[in-house]
């Protein structure tokens, strides 16, 4: 009898253990977790700065753009000599400022009188 309870004694110490070193592999677990969520969260602040900066990069590109246009537009007038605005042929960018319209080349004619003017 009293064999019996000592080796109940050593099952019970024997689990004991068990579950001792099993939550210490789970602690070791939840360390690294929480460790990668920590880097996970500072990527997502600095994605979130980034993203920040480009709407403001973009909002400054666009007001530059509209500038821009505007720029093109009081040239044309100024060389056209008109108060108008220009119309969409004379402007070597579409409305939107995001793709260029095809510009034909000058002639081999064109660009030699504009040398030799040049040159003059």
């Amino acid at each position: 009898s009293l064999q019996r309870i000592v080796e109940q004694v050593r099952q019970l110490s024997t689990a004991i253990a068990e579950v001792a070193t099993a939550s210490h592999e789970q602690s070791q677990g939840i360390m690294q977790l929480n460790s990668a969520v920590g880097r996970m969260d500072a990527i997502t602040q600095n994605n979130a700065a980034a993203s920040e900066e480009a709407a403001s990069a973009s909002t400054q590109l666009d007001s530059q753009a509209h500038a821009l246009k505007e720029s093109v537009a009081a040239l044309f007038a100024i060389v056209d000599g008109s108060s108008g605005q220009p119309n969409a042929a004379d402007i070597a960018v579409s409305e939107d400022l995001r793709e260029p319209l095809p510009i034909a080349p000058a002639s081999k004619d064109e660009r030699i009188g504009t040398t030799a003017k040049a040159h003059r």
